[in-house]
């Protein structure tokens, strides 16, 4: 059993806990950091700003309004694969976080095929770190 880091456990500390079992069963398969969960007004304009979100405060599901609140969003990466992997080999991990998904019966999106599609169409943001749940 793999153990997530101090910072990565307080990331999953802010996420529902329905992600939180995924990814405590995929961090013991193939190590990885939890990036972030809930994500503050500041830094959610600040993404948007840069381009790395699409949707502004508070319409993400990385946000709350109430600062005790879990999130329905997170952002992981896996610790043996470069952020300029290609999304090929993002897809690879989206397929164990998946499987481990279904295994729970818990429905998730990737922002590497948002329509549930892969990979996502030309000019769609490609946001390879980031899982939500679907419902």
């Amino acid at each position: 059993m793999t153990s997530f880091s101090a910072r990565s456990q307080a990331q999953l500390a802010t996420v529902d806990a329905r992600l939180a079992l995924i990814f405590a069963e995929v961090n013991d398969r193939r190590a990885c950091t939890i990036i972030e969960g809930r994500r503050l007004q500041e830094d959610q304009d600040r993404d948007f700003a840069k381009g790395v979100s699409r949707l502004r405060w508070p319409h993400g599901k990385h946000n709350v309004q109430n600062p005790t609140d879990l999130c329905k969003a997170v952002d992981v990466k896996p610790d043996d694969l470069e952020w300029t992997a290609l999304v090929e080999a993002w897809k690879v991990f989206a397929d164990l976080v998946f499987q481990i998904a279904e295994e729970q019966g818990i429905l998730l999106r990737w922002g590497g095929a948002w329509n549930g599609t892969y990979p996502n169409p030309p000019g769609v943001l490609n946001d390879l770190d980031h899982f939500e749940l679907a419902a």
